[in-house]
């Protein structure tokens, strides 16, 4: 655990950087996401709009958070990163390789293109990738992560 002095410090420089960023700036910001109706115009927006938190969680467990923290958010593709992370702790390198590369594909986010000379997904960042790699993925909640990346990627079933 940090010392009083480091912990009011991390404390204080989060507080700057939430003040900083928490207002949205229109010129930056074009659209929101829902996943209801996908992508709308930031005018459309709804509470969202002023809904902002930065959360750190120093490798000791200490957490910190600024804003509206407590409420629920979707992780949408950053999720991606996650479960790689955990196919990747759970296999070896080499056997989640056989099921999806890492080269980059060009594709959008939500793509579902396969590289047929391989016989899987260009790499885990796009939706066919995460698939993939949730699937990988042990754990006693692997049926409620098979579950969220179906929902994640558009699947239904």
């Amino acid at each position: 655990m940090p010392g009083v002095e480091v912990s009011t410090r991390v404390r204080a420089r989060l507080r700057e950087l939430f003040e900083r960023h928490r207002v949205v700036d229109p010129a930056r910001l074009d659209r929101f996401y829902d996943s209801e109706r996908g992508y709308h115009p930031a005018d459309e927006a709804g509470e969202e709009r002023d809904t902002f938190a930065i959360c750190l969680a120093s490798v000791d467990g200490e957490l910190y958070c600024e804003g509206d923290h407590h409420r629920p958010f979707a992780l949408q593709s950053i999720s991606k990163v996650f479960a790689y992370a955990l196919a990747l702790a759970d296999h070896r390198r080499e056997d989640v390789l056989a099921r999806v590369g890492v080269e980059p594909s060009g594709d959008a986010f939500n793509s579902i293109v396969f590289d047929e000379r391989h016989h899987r997904p260009y790499n885990p960042m796009v939706n066919a990738g995460a698939l993939v790699t949730t699937d990988l993925v042990r754990g006693e909640r692997r049926a409620q992560a098979r579950a969220a990346a179906r929902c994640h990627a558009g699947v239904r079933g």
